[in-house]
């Protein structure tokens, strides 16, 4: 007799695996931010395109794609060699690409496009603070919030998301990184495979991200695993921004510098105080008036009392933060906020300006050009 048990035939099937509510509660948590932000999207002139990105791009980006494999462009104008165009290839224009294969409006596209650099940017921010283990789960959520909309994002977002696409990219190149569990060489090889989504439409914007990713790999204790961390990462970045610094090479080579006659340093330092670098509000073309404002967000973040004392408000409790001992990778935060305070001030002419920012105005007119909208280190 055989001593196997049959199951009932009317015996209930095992219940299927659910998420752990960790799990679901990040689901929920990362989907309600990417609503709020595009139903506010959404809200503001409703089918009507916006300047988001160059014209091309969004009205016929298949088009604008196929003509990236030659220097000279004919379709503008009377044709030239334009300026970073290559820096659209990716990932701007493979999403306009497929929503146009969908049909979907481009004024649809350009909105959804702007939520998803911004809930990249919140939702990168908040595995960053839950890796390092700043905070509590609130306070790392409230500061994941600022993060996504800090007024250095809010200025160009809605009119050059290319602009803030680095940053929104830096917490999650960053976080492979972090880990204790991963071995420097792919830790190196997760992070640079994240760089070519920061894009390249401004070089400037991409490598400045790129600074406080170096500081950290300098900031970590001397021993092999720093030393392995830097020998994998520096060729990984060689490697994944080779698809735009060769062709800039050969738009510096055979194309027109424009550079002499466009805003020079005197301009884009003017409005860089420590106070407006600090509250993310250093960016001249948000206090460009003429009538009306050039950048509507950008000119609220530069004269609105609320957004003002809002902002310095945000910038005072991160002051605090830093202030405090026992915050985890204070040594990191500390060396990257002199970093940038010493690039982005050291120009600047004002009120207690910098003694030497004629000669640093000098540099950025001259071999420092192309960091010349110092903003771009915020």
């Amino acid at each position: 007799m055989s001593s196997t048990v049959q199951a009932p035939a009317h015996a209930a099937p095992a219940p299927a695996p659910t998420a752990p509510p960790g799990q679901r509660r990040g689901r929920r948590l990362l989907f309600g931010f990417w609503a709020a932000v595009l139903a506010a999207f959404l809200s503001v002139s409703p089918g009507r395109m916006t300047f988001e990105t160059k014209l091309g791009v969004a009205a016929d980006p298949l088009r604008f794609l196929g003509d990236l494999g030659q220097l000279w462009h004919d379709r503008a104008g009377f044709g030239g060699i334009f300026d970073q165009y290559v820096g659209y290839a990716f990932p701007t224009l493979p999403y306009y690409a497929l929503t146009d294969l969908l049909h979907l409006p481009v004024w649809l596209a350009e909105r959804l496009w702007l939520s998803i650099v911004v809930t990249t940017a919140f939702w990168g921010a908040l595995r960053l603070a839950e890796r390092l283990g700043v905070g509590s789960s609130g306070t790392r959520l409230l500061g994941a919030v600022a993060y996504a909309l800090w007024p250095t994002f809010t200025v160009v977002v809605g009119s050059t998301s290319a602009a803030a696409l680095p940053g929104a990219l830096l917490p999650w190149v960053l976080l492979p990184l972090t880990s204790a569990t991963l071995s420097p060489r792919l830790a190196a090889a997760r992070s640079a495979l994240l760089i070519p989504c920061m894009g390249a439409v401004n070089a400037a914007s991409t490598l400045a991200s790129l600074l406080p990713v170096g500081l950290y790999l300098l900031s970590r204790p001397k021993g092999p695993r720093r030393r392995a961390l830097l020998a994998w990462w520096l060729p990984g970045v060689v490697l994944a921004t080779a698809w735009w610094t060769v062709p800039l090479l050969l738009l510096r080579f055979y194309g027109e510098d424009f550079m002499p006659y466009v805003e020079q340093a005197d301009t884009t330092t003017a409005t860089m105080s420590a106070t407006e670098l600090l509250r993310g509000a250093g960016n001249w073309v948000a206090y460009l008036h003429f009538g009306e404002a050039w950048l509507p967000a950008g000119w609220t973040v530069a004269a609105s009392v609320i957004a003002v004392l809002g902002s310095a408000f945000a910038a005072a409790l991160g002051l605090a933060g830093l202030a405090r001992r026992d915050i985890p990778e204070r040594r990191w935060l500390l060396l990257t906020v002199l970093a940038v305070a010493l690039l982005a001030l050291a120009g600047y002419g004002g009120a207690l300006g910098a003694p030497f920012h004629d000669t640093v105005q000098g540099w950025l007119d001259g071999p420092l050009r192309p960091f010349r909208n110092v903003y771009k280190f915020q």
